[in-house]
């Protein structure tokens, strides 16, 4: 029997933090919320209000209702726009308007999504979408703000515990089991 190496289980709060990020907005976006998401809920039984439902009158067209998880266009636009016109001080982040092209939000480097999910995110997502998808993303950037912070507090580990399976429940509540795959 092997012994356990921590060395080889290290985990990079960073990468992970970015992973959830990127899903978390290609989901705020539209951009996962496929087909195929929506086939898996009927199949899994669950959400019955976000299954796709045959058009009544056009023969084999499927409906697919707006998700509470995904932005209007509207709603997607402001939140690119208060992105784009965000101002931070130099060396605090990279300039997130050169990320957007076309209505879309390109990749960015790890630490610029580390600044966006602790602290610019919830400020963009402000009045944005239903108010307990949006304080379900905004615990989860709180739990992320916590877990990286310099020095830690023995006596909150517990609290941050609790906390974190607190938003996991809320997420698995409002986005489907296709989010979970970072």
């Amino acid at each position: 029997m092997q012994e356990f190496d921590p060395s080889k289980h290290n985990v990079d709060v960073m990468h992970i933090e970015k992973n959830v990020c990127d899903s978390m907005l290609r989901f705020l976006s539209g951009e996962k919320d496929i087909v195929a998401v929506r086939m898996d809920l009927r199949a899994k039984g669950i959400r019955p209000n976000l299954w796709l439902e045959p058009d009544p009158n056009r023969s084999n067209v499927l409906l697919k209702y707006q998700a509470p998880y995904v932005c209007t266009d509207a709603e997607w636009q402001l939140f690119l726009s208060r992105l784009g016109t965000l101002r931070v001080p130099s060396g605090y982040a990279g300039a997130f308007k050169k990320h957007i092209r076309n209505g879309k939000l390109g990749s960015m480097k790890t630490h610029d999504v580390h600044v966006m999910m602790q602290d610019i995110l919830p400020i963009c997502l402000c009045g944005l979408m239903q108010k307990p998808v949006q304080n379900a993303i905004l615990e989860l950037c709180n739990i992320f703000c916590h877990i990286c912070v310099k020095v830690w507090d023995p006596t909150q580990f517990d609290s941050l515990k609790s906390d974190a399976m607190h938003v996991l429940c809320d997420l698995e509540i409002y986005f489907p089991p296709a989010f979970f795959d970072v």
